[in-house]
C-alpha cells in the first residue's frame, strides 16, 4: 500500500471555518487508479471511492453531533510537557477553554472562538511551566466544567 497524498483541500483554516474536505490518495489498493476520500467538517469519512466506478463506502449516519457538552480528562496525565484536551460541544456558539494554575491565575487561553457543534481536541504545551497541578476550564452556552491535570518534569 502506497497511500501518498496527492491532493488535499480544506475549506477554511480555523476551527470555526473548517468545512468539508476532499483528498485524492495515490493508488492505495494497487488497482492502478487513484482513490478519492471525502469527509465532513467533523472529520468523519462521508464517502470513499476506490476507482472501480462505484462508491465502496458511504456514511449515512447524520446524527454525528454530541448529545451534550463534555470536557474529558487530558491525556496523557500526568504529562511532560505536552498533553491533549478533548471536549464535546452540543450547540454552535462561543467556546472558551482556559488553563489555570493552582492559585487560579490564568495561564493560557487555548480556545476562544465560535465553534460548530462537534468533538474537538487541542494540545497544551507546558514546557515553560513548573511541575505542579493545573486546571483547565471549558465554558460554552451556559455550560462550565473544570478538570485537574498534573505536569511532572
Amino acid at each position: 500500500m502506497n497511500g501518498n497524498l496527492l491532493f488535499n483541500h480544506i475549506f477554511g483554516s480555523t476551527l470555526s471555518q473548517r468545512g468539508d474536505r476532499a483528498a485524492t490518495l495515490n493508488d492505495i489498493d494497487s488497482n492502478g487508479i487513484n482513490e478519492f476520500l471525502g469527509g465532513n467538517r467533523e472529520g468523519r469519512v462521508i464517502c470513499f471511492y476506490g476507482g472501480n466506478g462505484t462508491m465502496t463506502s458511504i456514511n449515512t449516519n447524520y446524527n454525528l453531533f454530541p448529545a451534550g457538552y463534555k470536557l474529558y480528562q487530558n491525556y496523557p496525565n500526568p504529562f511532560n510537557p505536552v498533553t491533549g484536551i478533548k471536549f464535546d460541544i452540543a450547540k454552535s456558539g462561543n467556546v472558551k477553554l482556559t488553563v489555570y494554575d493552582i492559585l487560579g491565575k490564568e495561564i493560557s487561553i487555548l480556545v476562544n472562538e465560535n465553534l460548530n457543534a462537534g468533538s474537538y481536541q487541542v494540545s497544551f504545551d507546558g514546557s515553560s511551566l513548573s511541575s505542579g497541578v493545573y486546571f483547565y476550564q471549558l465554558k460554552s452556552g451556559g455550560y462550565s466544567e473544570t478538570v485537574m491535570m498534573n505536569l511532572i518534569k
